[in-house]
């Protein structure tokens, strides 16, 4: 069993152990519905509309409550893939996940569940497997892996699986910072067509967490272009607005209603101190949409993932910062030239594989309480 299989079926087995028939939960729409009886096989929910309990095969719950664990935000619609009842289902996976998780509504009207928390994805490893292993044996569980770099190995999926990670656990960036750093030190680069990447996308895509678009940094209008041609071929990514455009322009994608929307160019101004920029421009996006989810490139800064509550963040400092002498904990980076590299890394990757846990106790929540009738 996985271990996104393991925290669902332990969630789901406390829940029923505490479970007494007859309890009663609200839904994120703010309806009751009424947990008539449950067994071994199955839980039999009453709600305002049904003319019998409604049946969920406890199988199908374990499998919606994995959803949240691996992918951590999910839509009523997404639930259909579980059960036909998809309302009633998403309302019991929000009150078994009660505390976890927090609701949102698209911009379409849509009720989102999404964890509390920031889901870390280590990047950095393309080249290294001891890296990839360290990731895995301290807590991290998932990967960013760049286009730029994986386009010309043949074995990345093997290398991944052998550190016990799988295709799911990985979402690919284009790889565009690369090209824009390489082209800035006047280094010779081979670029990344928008054809080849969908060409890649289309052999590895099904089998992956998602993938970003591929943007061109400074050129909103060219990064447009590059979607619409993925979307054209079939490709849907996930868009990349950087920090500093236009709201109109992240309002653009909003509109289009993506499940995550990846905000682009705070690893150059955290390169050149401006973290409280950084922080000032993450309030004003967050704060006009905050139901939106959102991931945010190139940032490792523990003070700032905790402060923005961003669901999804990604950054390869955990895994390079080792070879500078530095570690990454809650309130910076800090020397330790007494700790062995592989410490370093590893201890790293422990702070922000914490992330996830960060806000369980006091961030604001649906209330979801149980009454017996």
């Amino acid at each position: 069993m996985d271990y996104f299989s393991l925290q669902a079926a332990r969630r789901e087995k406390v829940f029923f152990k505490r479970l007494s028939a007859g309890a009663v939960y609200q839904t994120g729409t703010g309806r009751l519905n009424k947990i008539e009886s449950h067994d071994a096989e199955a839980v039999y929910i009453s709600t305002a509309r049904s003319v019998r309990p409604i049946r969920i095969a406890r199988e199908k719950l374990r499998a919606a409550l994995r959803h949240m664990y691996a992918r951590r935000t999910a839509t009523r619609k997404e639930m259909e893939r579980h059960h036909a009842y998809s309302s009633a289902l998403l309302g019991l996976v929000g009150t078994v996940l009660v505390g976890l998780t927090k609701i949102q509504r698209t911009v379409r009207g849509l009720l989102r569940i999404t964890m509390i928390g920031t889901r870390f994805f280590f990047s950095g490893c393309e080249h290294d497997p001891k890296a990839l292993r360290l990731v895995r044996q301290n807590g991290g569980k998932m990967l960013l892996m760049s286009y730029f770099w994986l386009r010309d190995k043949v074995n990345w999926l093997s290398s991944i699986e052998a550190a016990g990670f799988q295709p799911e656990d990985v979402v690919i960036d284009s790889g565009a910072p690369s090209i824009y750093k390489a082209e800035l030190k006047k280094k010779p680069v081979r670029s990344i067509r928008v054809e080849e990447y969908a060409d890649w996308l289309e052999l590895y895509g099904s089998r992956l967490f998602g993938w970003m678009n591929l943007d061109v940094i400074g050129d909103d209008a060219a990064t447009r272009k590059n979607y619409e041609y993925l979307c054209g071929r079939g490709l849907r990514p996930i868009p990349v607005v950087n920090i500093q455009s236009s709201l109109d322009e992240f309002e653009r994608y909003i509109e289009e209603d993506h499940d995550i929307i990846a905000i682009g160019g705070a690893a150059f101004l955290l390169q050149r101190s401006q973290k409280r920029k950084v922080g000032e421009l993450l309030r004003r996006i967050i704060s006009r949409w905050p139901d939106q989810v959102w991931h945010l490139l190139g940032c490792a800064h523990v003070g700032l993932l905790r402060e923005s509550g961003i669901t999804f963040a990604d950054s390869a400092a955990p895994v390079t910062i080792g070879w500078r002498g530095r570690v990454i904990t809650k309130t910076g980076q800090k020397d330790r030239p007494e700790m062995e590299k592989d410490d370093r890394t590893a201890a790293s990757v422990r702070e922000l594989a914490k992330l996830e846990h960060y806000g369980l106790g006091n961030a604001q929540r649906r209330r979801l309480q149980f009454e017996n009738c």
